[in-house]
């Protein structure tokens, strides 16, 4: 198998050379026939597609099988037809298999050393994680399965929040108080002479049930493992807890058996949480990549998005300071432009039968003394070193102007500090760029997490909050 690493948000692209692609120029026209054709079953696959067949998408969210996530693909392949193709990356970061011919590496452009600490530092973070340094080293070294374990109590906690998973199971009793159908055979092999008990099947709305057994072997399977325990640890407690005390007839020798009878997807539209973590259960206990097929094509592994995961590492830094979060991909926390009342009057309508919305990646509003005065934050992953795009910028304005704030900006993480201030014309507010610098020289995750620290509070003393 070939190994490509290359990284993130590289619009120029990457040649195959032997940088990117181990021994390339050794390697025969054969093989390097097959290198290609692999690059082109997986060049633009979206990520709503991928997310939708049922694909390891982290951070998932509702509309990652909508229209935003449509413009979102894994990697963008130019010169398909020529002996060395280009490979264009986004926001996407990720470690996947194709045909089991290419294993490609997709790291953070901060990430020099292979250790991904810029990855696990913004886990750790939206996860609510610790992790240890044994974890970080066998993630380094298998990054499919090991990051499957990362990503499991966030999965499990999403799917918590729907209440326990109950479905209807069959049960076995032997006792004087029937209830449903006698099993004969088994009566008589049990009763026989009569003891006053009887041999019978019923069927129960149980959490006591193969789904949550699976969640209950992985709970065990991760618990064991010397390096991934502590993923379990913290936060994550409560929701381990509520699983254990539903499974209390959990017997290890039953793992296969389990595995077996999990093989078929949840469709109940109200689990449909279970369904993503039944299938990384099933990833981390098979401890395979987990699978996607389209025409003859298998993809295995996990995709980052990366512009996703940003938002929601900044979420955690600027909730505890006031900043509100309004929700974009899942249509919540929106602003109406207009102020008009909903009536059948009203005339938005004939300009927007849907009530037109903003969402800001965070804001914070004015104060109602005038003590304080609001923000807007846009959270960009992309570079913003050269200049800010237009789309963009008329965005963050929108925004200003409808909800009388004179403070905006972009934050976006940078190889150095790039704090800028930009005044509007007509005395129409202040736009802030603020490139948070992510460490790229840090021997040890310690040293990498100490050095975001005093790079956070930076950005908090630059925009002043």
């Amino acid at each position: 198998m070939f190994n490509i690493k290359i990284k993130d948000n590289n619009y120029s692209g990457f040649k195959l050379t032997n940088q990117t692609v181990s021994n390339f120029t050794q390697i025969t026209d054969s093989e390097k026939t097959k290198v290609i054709e692999a690059l082109k079953t997986i060049s633009n696959v979206p990520l709503a597609k991928l997310a939708k067949d049922g694909f390891i998408v982290f951070p998932r969210s509702n509309a990652a099988e909508s229209d935003l996530a449509n413009q979102d693909k894994i990697i963008s392949v130019q010169d398909l037809e020529s002996d060395n193709p280009t490979i264009k990356t986004g926001n996407i970061m990720g470690f996947f298999t194709v045909n089991d011919t290419v294993q490609i590496e997709i790291h953070s452009r901060f990430d020099d050393s292979g250790k991904q600490y810029f990855l696990h530092h913004m886990l750790s973070k939206v996860c609510n994680i610790a992790p240890t340094k044994e974890l970080i080293e066998a993630t380094s070294k298998n990054p499919l399965h090991n990051f499957a374990v990362y990503l499991f109590p966030a999965f499990l906690k999403r799917a918590l929040e729907q209440g326990l998973f109950r479905t209807y199971v069959t049960r076995e009793y032997n006792d004087s108080n029937i209830r449903g159908p006698i099993d004969f055979p088994r009566h008589i092999k049990q009763n026989m002479p009569f003891n006053g008990k009887i041999a019978y099947r019923t069927r129960e709305f149980s959490s006591n049930n193969p789904l949550t057994h699976l969640i209950r072997h992985t709970i065990e399977f991760i618990d064991e493992s010397h390096n991934m325990h502590s993923i379990l640890a913290g936060n994550a407690r409560t929701d381990v807890a509520a699983i254990c005390a539903c499974t209390e007839n959990y017997r290890r020798s039953e793992r296969t058996i389990i595995i077996a009878k999990n093989s078929r997807p949840i469709t109940s539209p109200f689990y449909s949480e279970y369904e993503n973590l039944r299938k990384l259960c099933l990833m981390i206990l098979n401890r395979e990549k987990h699978s996607y097929t389209s025409n003859d094509t298998q993809i295995n592994g996990i995709i980052f998005d990366v512009a996703s995961l940003w938002e929601d590492y900044l979420a955690t830094l600027f909730a505890p300071k006031g900043f509100l979060h309004p929700k974009n991909r899942e249509r919540l926390g929106g602003i109406r432009m207009f102020d008009n009342s909903n009536t059948s009057e009203d005339p938005e309508l004939t300009f927007d039968k849907n009530y037109r919305k903003i969402y800001p990646d965070f804001y914070k509003p004015n104060k109602d003394d005038k003590s304080q005065d609001g923000f807007i934050l846009d959270a960009k992953y992309k570079h913003l070193q050269n200049g800010v795009g237009r789309e963009d910028l008329f965005q963050v304005v929108t925004y200003m102007h409808t909800m009388k704030i004179n403070s905006g900006g972009f934050i976006y993480p940078a190889n150095f500090p790039d704090f800028r201030n930009l005044k509007l014309a007509n005395d129409g507010g202040i736009i802030k760029i603020c490139g948070m610098k992510i460490p790229t020289n840090k021997d040890k995750f310690d040293d990498f997490c100490e050095e975001m620290k005093d790079q956070e509070n930076q950005l908090f003393n630059r925009i002043e909050i």
